[in-house]
């Protein structure tokens, strides 16, 4: 079996996580209320996205949140317009993951999501809603490029051993 290399792993302490454009992420308030007019705070936005995938607004953009269960998350960065989030709801160890990544159906045949989201930057940022991108040290940076992305998923269960909720972003 081929391997992948994946990014690190990064946790949340509860919550969802977000991807937002690096420049972006200083208008991120996580759980403060500081300078919020309504009582409700950014991470109170972001719990609120039901599916496993939902947009927010950021200053004149959009931010990516990936919902559900707080689970280990990293990236597998296909090319410089492709991303796959790859999200650990169980598995023995990291190995089986990415042993197991390369059985994955196309991209092409996952859920679409019906999710678009414009980068207007190549440096991008994931990490934990509930916090600013200075107060927490599980963060993820890496690049895309500038473009419009499609979001599709996958709950992917290679075994009785393994499984994965896969998020992808493809260039348009």
């Amino acid at each position: 079996m081929s391997r992948i290399d994946l990014s690190k792993w990064i946790e949340s302490d509860g919550g969802p996580l977000i991807l937002m454009e690096k420049s972006l992420s200083n208008l991120w308030g996580g759980h403060s209320l500081t300078g919020r007019v309504l009582r409700i705070t950014d991470y109170d936005r972001a719990c609120q996205i039901e599916d496993y995938l939902g947009l927010l607004d950021v200053g004149d953009s959009k931010a990516l949140v990936l919902n559900d269960e707080p689970l280990s998350t990293a990236y597998w960065k296909i090319n410089s317009e492709n991303v796959i989030f790859v999200r650990w709801v169980y598995a023995k160890e990291e190995s089986d993951i990415s042993d197991f990544l390369t059985q994955a159906p196309p991209i092409d045949s996952w859920i679409d999501t019906g999710i678009k989201i414009v980068f207007s930057t190549e440096d991008l940022v994931l990490f934990d809603s509930a916090y600013r991108t200075n107060e927490v040290e599980d963060v993820l940076f890496f690049q895309l490029s500038k473009g419009e992305y499609t979001a599709k998923n996958l709950l992917f269960k290679p075994n009785n051993e393994v499984s994965l909720i896969l998020h992808s972003l493809s260039a348009l």
